[in-house]
Protein backbone atom coordinates (compact mmCIF):
# COMPACT_ATOMS: atom_id res chain seq x y z
CA UNK A 1 0.00 0.00 0.00
CA UNK A 2 1.34 3.47 -1.31
CA UNK A 3 1.09 5.86 1.51
CA UNK A 4 2.42 8.94 -0.20
CA UNK A 5 0.31 12.30 -0.27
CA UNK A 6 0.10 13.13 -4.33
CA UNK A 7 1.24 17.30 -4.49
CA UNK A 8 0.08 17.38 -7.96
CA UNK A 9 -3.38 17.83 -7.33
CA UNK A 10 -4.13 21.74 -7.18
CA UNK A 11 -6.24 23.50 -4.50
CA UNK A 12 -8.02 26.84 -4.43
CA UNK A 13 -5.42 29.19 -3.47
CA UNK A 14 -6.56 30.79 0.59
CA UNK A 15 -6.89 34.42 -1.54
CA UNK A 16 -9.46 33.50 -3.76
CA UNK A 17 -11.44 31.28 -1.17
CA UNK A 18 -11.34 34.44 1.12
CA UNK A 19 -12.72 36.45 -2.42
CA UNK A 20 -15.51 33.62 -3.18
CA UNK A 21 -16.50 33.82 0.25
CA UNK A 22 -16.65 37.89 0.41
CA UNK A 23 -18.99 37.71 -2.66
CA UNK A 24 -21.53 34.87 -1.54
CA UNK A 25 -21.81 36.68 1.26
CA UNK A 26 -22.35 40.32 -0.40
CA UNK A 27 -24.89 38.44 -2.52
CA UNK A 28 -26.95 37.12 0.88
CA UNK A 29 -27.14 40.01 2.21
CA UNK A 30 -28.22 42.07 -0.93
CA UNK A 31 -31.39 39.82 -1.35
CA UNK A 32 -32.12 39.83 2.28
CA UNK A 33 -32.34 43.32 2.16
CA UNK A 34 -34.54 43.06 -1.01
CA UNK A 35 -36.85 40.92 0.48
CA UNK A 36 -37.57 43.15 3.95
CA UNK A 37 -36.67 46.44 2.98
CA UNK A 38 -39.81 47.13 1.92
CA UNK A 39 -41.58 46.73 5.65
CA UNK A 40 -42.40 49.85 7.42
CA UNK A 41 -43.10 52.11 4.41
CA UNK A 42 -46.01 52.44 2.49
CA UNK A 43 -49.07 50.93 2.37
CA UNK A 44 -48.18 48.34 4.46
CA UNK A 45 -51.82 47.22 6.46
CA UNK A 46 -54.29 45.11 4.06
CA UNK A 47 -57.86 46.01 4.61
CA UNK A 48 -60.22 43.28 5.06
CA UNK A 49 -63.66 42.52 5.68
CA UNK A 50 -67.60 43.23 4.59
CA UNK A 51 -69.23 46.43 3.41
CA UNK A 52 -73.28 44.85 4.20
CA UNK A 53 -75.79 47.22 2.44
CA UNK A 54 -78.62 47.09 5.35
CA UNK A 55 -81.26 48.26 2.17
CA UNK A 56 -81.98 51.54 1.34
CA UNK A 57 -78.66 53.07 1.72
CA UNK A 58 -77.77 52.32 4.86
CA UNK A 59 -74.45 50.47 5.11
CA UNK A 60 -72.30 48.37 8.00
CA UNK A 61 -68.65 47.81 7.58
CA UNK A 62 -68.19 44.10 9.49
CA UNK A 63 -65.58 41.68 10.03
CA UNK A 64 -63.54 44.79 9.48
CA UNK A 65 -59.68 43.53 10.19
CA UNK A 66 -56.96 45.97 10.63
CA UNK A 67 -54.37 46.41 13.19
CA UNK A 68 -56.12 49.78 14.71
CA UNK A 69 -59.13 51.74 14.63
CA UNK A 70 -59.01 53.83 11.78
CA UNK A 71 -59.16 57.84 11.78
CA UNK A 72 -62.47 58.99 9.90
CA UNK A 73 -60.14 61.46 8.27
CA UNK A 74 -58.26 58.66 6.43
CA UNK A 75 -61.82 56.97 5.06
CA UNK A 76 -62.93 57.61 1.41
CA UNK A 77 -66.25 56.55 0.45
CA UNK A 78 -66.66 56.46 -2.84
CA UNK A 79 -69.96 55.84 -5.15
CA UNK A 80 -69.87 54.87 -8.32
CA UNK A 81 -72.68 55.39 -10.53
CA UNK A 82 -73.19 55.06 -14.59
CA UNK A 83 -71.59 58.34 -15.26
CA UNK A 84 -68.36 58.07 -13.05
CA UNK A 85 -67.86 58.56 -9.28
CA UNK A 86 -68.23 60.60 -6.34
CA UNK A 87 -65.69 60.41 -3.86
CA UNK A 88 -67.07 61.35 -0.02
CA UNK A 89 -65.09 62.76 2.10
CA UNK A 90 -64.47 65.63 5.06
CA UNK A 91 -67.95 66.49 5.14
CA UNK A 92 -69.53 63.99 7.02
CA UNK A 93 -72.54 65.41 8.29
CA UNK A 94 -75.93 66.03 7.27
CA UNK A 95 -78.08 69.22 7.98
CA UNK A 96 -78.72 69.17 11.61
CA UNK A 97 -75.15 68.27 11.71
CA UNK A 98 -74.85 65.11 12.54
CA UNK A 99 -72.25 62.20 11.11
CA UNK A 100 -73.75 59.64 8.82
CA UNK A 101 -71.47 57.47 10.28
CA UNK A 102 -72.66 55.49 13.80
CA UNK A 103 -68.75 55.97 14.88
CA UNK A 104 -67.30 54.95 17.99
CA UNK A 105 -66.72 57.04 21.29
CA UNK A 106 -63.46 58.46 19.98
CA UNK A 107 -64.40 59.28 16.74
CA UNK A 108 -62.89 56.05 14.71
CA UNK A 109 -64.86 53.93 12.61
CA UNK A 110 -64.09 49.48 13.40
CA UNK A 111 -65.85 46.59 13.34
CA UNK A 112 -70.01 47.42 13.12
CA UNK A 113 -69.33 51.15 12.32
CA UNK A 114 -72.52 51.86 10.22
CA UNK A 115 -73.43 55.21 7.45
CA UNK A 116 -76.47 56.67 5.78
CA UNK A 117 -75.92 58.13 2.60
CA UNK A 118 -79.38 59.52 2.70
CA UNK A 119 -77.98 62.11 5.35
CA UNK A 120 -74.81 62.88 2.92
CA UNK A 121 -75.35 66.42 2.15
CA UNK A 122 -71.63 67.54 0.70
CA UNK A 123 -73.56 68.52 -2.80
CA UNK A 124 -75.88 70.16 -4.86
CA UNK A 125 -77.52 66.21 -5.59
CA UNK A 126 -78.67 64.39 -3.18
CA UNK A 127 -79.22 60.63 -2.63
CA UNK A 128 -82.96 58.59 -3.18
CA UNK A 129 -82.97 55.36 -0.70
CA UNK A 130 -85.88 54.51 -2.75
CA UNK A 131 -84.74 54.76 -5.94
CA UNK A 132 -80.40 54.02 -5.00
CA UNK A 133 -79.71 56.71 -7.24
CA UNK A 134 -77.49 59.87 -6.77
CA UNK A 135 -79.38 62.83 -8.52
CA UNK A 136 -80.48 61.32 -11.40
CA UNK A 137 -77.82 58.84 -11.91
CA UNK A 138 -78.26 55.19 -10.60
CA UNK A 139 -75.83 53.93 -8.29
CA UNK A 140 -73.61 50.87 -9.05
CA UNK A 141 -71.44 50.09 -6.39
CA UNK A 142 -70.43 51.45 -3.15
CA UNK A 143 -66.40 51.32 -2.10
CA UNK A 144 -64.28 52.22 0.84
CA UNK A 145 -60.62 53.36 1.00
CA UNK A 146 -58.87 53.56 3.70
CA UNK A 147 -55.36 55.99 3.22
CA UNK A 148 -52.41 53.53 4.87
CA UNK A 149 -54.43 50.57 3.75
CA UNK A 150 -53.92 47.72 0.88
CA UNK A 151 -57.26 46.87 -0.94
CA UNK A 152 -60.87 48.42 -0.18
CA UNK A 153 -64.28 47.24 1.02
CA UNK A 154 -67.28 47.12 -1.59
CA UNK A 155 -70.59 46.41 -1.94
CA UNK A 156 -72.32 46.19 -5.58
CA UNK A 157 -76.30 47.26 -5.34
Amino acid sequence: MDNRINRSVEAVSPVIATILMVAITVVLAATLYAMVGDIGTGNSHSLTGNLIHRGNLRFEVSSLQIPKTAELSDVTIVVLHEDGELNIEGDWTDNDGKHIWNLLSDGKMATSTRFDLTKYTGTEEQFDASSLTYGDLKIEEVVIRIDGYNGVLKREL
